[in-house]
């Protein structure tokens, strides 16, 4: 009975700490820190269908009120393609300069610093980061969120987004910190 008993606990401890959820089977896997929690999955009908953009998990702080406030979304985003007449798509090869001027255009809106992309590695993938400061008076008047874009380019015409949030620098810092844990898998 000892063995069993000693088995069953080891089993236990093993399949909590250090568990790895899987994002995007054979693709994405996250190790979540304990100050997120998985808010929602996959996209919802609030999501516009033709920004290429597929929503997969968003995070929330388990400790956000406003402030603290910090949010983590992971998603894969489809670059380099036009909407023809007919709803019919056409993909077209995108440069390193092409794909960093569309990452600008898409997602410094209403950033009140003057963003930037900037080349990085995540999960061992090269990856272009762009960090804005985005006033949010719909929360509260003269608070400010910090927001970090990641895109990790996986396919000619597909990139993992990550949307990093934060009420401030330490938060973000947080969880850009915690991607130590991320995994990416690419076939």
């Amino acid at each position: 009975m000892k063995p069993l008993f000693r088995f069953l606990s080891i089993l236990c401890l093993f399949s909590t700490w250090g568990y790895s959820e899987v994002i995007v089977p054979d693709l994405i896997s996250y190790v979540k820190p304990d100050f997120l929690s998985v808010a929602k999955t996959r996209a919802s009908s609030s999501d516009d269908p033709y920004s290429g953009l597929n929503p997969i998990i968003e995070y929330l702080g388990t400790d956000n009120k406003v402030p603290p406030f910090r949010q983590f979304n992971i998603g894969i985003r489809a670059v380099g393609f036009r909407l023809k007449e007919g709803k019919v798509i056409e993909y077209s090869e995108i440069t390193n300069d092409e794909l960093k001027a569309l990452m600008l255009k898409t997602v410094s809106i209403r950033a009140t610093n003057k963003p930037k992309v900037e080349g990085i590695l995540v999960a061992g993938h090269k990856a272009y980061r762009l960090y804005s400061v985005v006033p949010m008076p719909q929360i509260h008047e003269g608070i400010i969120f910090h927001f970090e874009y990641i895109w990790i380019p996986i396919e000619p015409n597909k990139v993992i987004q990550l949307k990093l949030v934060g009420s401030d620098k330490k938060l973000i810092k947080s969880i850009r910190d915690s991607l130590t844990t991320l995994k990416i898998h690419k076939k």
